[in-house]
């Protein structure tokens, strides 16, 4: 879904944007070096996930970063070149705004 809309810039000239879409990208969790909060049976799994300290990949597979800023976002298909063995990581959809210019 997208709309136009008219962006000020630092000259006062406007710049027509032709839409602003949403895009889905991807993190990846390292499970191998995250560290679970002890989840019992009767526990939210939000919370769960919220109290666990996460690792995640940084951009191009360049290594770990404990903070969720510095994680790199992926594609769908860039996943596919990422290494690991089955199971010691996960993804973690993120839609990000793409602007197309005019």
């Amino acid at each position: 879904m997208g709309f136009s809309r008219i962006a000020k810039t630092k000259g006062g000239r406007g710049m027509i944007f032709k839409e602003v879409t949403k895009k889905r990208m991807y993190r990846i969790i390292c499970l191998k070096r995250s560290n679970f909060d002890s989840y019992k049976k009767d526990d939210f799994i939000s919370e769960w996930y919220k109290n666990s300290d996460l690792v995640y990949w940084r951009e191009n597979c360049a290594g770990y970063t404990q903070f969720v800023e510095e994680a790199g976002l992926y594609t769908l298909e860039s996943l596919e070149r990422c290494g690991g063995s089955w199971g010691d990581w996960l993804i973690e959809p993120v839609w990000i705004e793409v602007k197309e210019s005019v």
